[in-house]
């Protein structure tokens, strides 16, 4: 199951860098990643974040090996490191799963739909995710969203695309 984490009930809680977090994936019957489990440590108890987490392509496990599978930054802008981890390629394009730390209660928070955002670029500056991609008709698409709910949930905010010209060298001849 996927949502919001409570740790340590009935102790006092860990403060956000507590929190040590690690993978685990689990192969499937041909040998391939198929599953992923997200936890994080904390200084009274060992807690689940994410149990099986369907990535979106099976991968040798050792494909898994690289610097951002795992990003630990402030993607809500509430100044509280939250987590992000790769779960694979969706037409190419990479995804995540993500989890906002909540303050208030001192827990992780899976933010839904968030795996559907196509390589998610952090705004800071104008406090927006963008997602930049292209469809197989040839257009680059260009979606922006923003946060609501205190920083728990995005909202879609707008879209556009143009078509690929043939100078675009991002994206090949076409």
């Amino acid at each position: 199951m996927i949502g919001t984490l409570t740790v340590c009930a009935g102790y006092d809680q860990p403060d956000r860098e507590d929190y040590t977090i690690h993978l685990e994936y689990l192969p499937g019957d041909d040998g391939k990643a198929m599953y992923l489990n997200v936890w994080a440590d904390a200084t009274c108890e060992h807690v689940r974040i994410g149990d099986s987490l369907l990535l979106c392509m099976p991968m040798a496990p050792d494909l898994w090996l690289k610097d951002n599978e795992v990003s630990q930054n402030d993607i809500n802008f509430d100044g509280c490191p939250d987590l992000q981890v790769y779960i694979g390629t969706e037409r190419g394009e990479p995804r995540y799963h993500a989890w906002v730390w909540n303050r208030f209660n001192q827990s992780f928070y899976h933010v839904k739909d968030y795996c559907n955002i196509a390589e998610p670029e952090i705004d800071k500056e104008r406090q927006l995710i963008t997602s930049t991609y292209i469809t197989m008709s040839g257009e680059i698409v260009t979606e922006v969203y923003h946060w609501i709910d205190d920083g728990f949930e995005l909202e879609f905010v707008s879209s556009d695309s143009t078509p690929v010209r043939r100078e675009d060298s991002r994206y090949g001849e076409r």
